[in-house]
């Protein structure tokens, strides 16, 4: 039940990295930092749910540490996970 977007082709390693950290970036932490800043209560506990949202992207993001550099990634269409090409 959860929304789910991934790319159809194959993408740089880093470039997937990327893409997989992004979301608990500007989601979770730029918020967290905004509110240990300014003093909102509410923008934290935003900022901890979107940091929680995006576990299973750090999970798979763990998953690309074995990946050679020059390999590309091609994003699973319905499973948590990659191919490698």
């Amino acid at each position: 039940m959860t929304p789910y977007a991934h790319c159809s082709e194959p993408l740089r390693k880093t470039e997937y990295a990327l893409a997989l950290v992004s979301p608990g970036i500007i989601l979770g932490l730029i918020p967290i930092c905004f509110a240990f800043v300014n003093g909102h209560t509410l923008t934290l506990l935003y900022g901890l749910i979107m940091l929680f949202a995006a576990i299973g992207d750090f999970i798979v993001l763990a998953m690309l540490y074995g990946v050679p550099k020059g390999k590309k990634i091609l994003d699973h269409s319905s499973k948590v996970g990659f191919w490698i090409e």
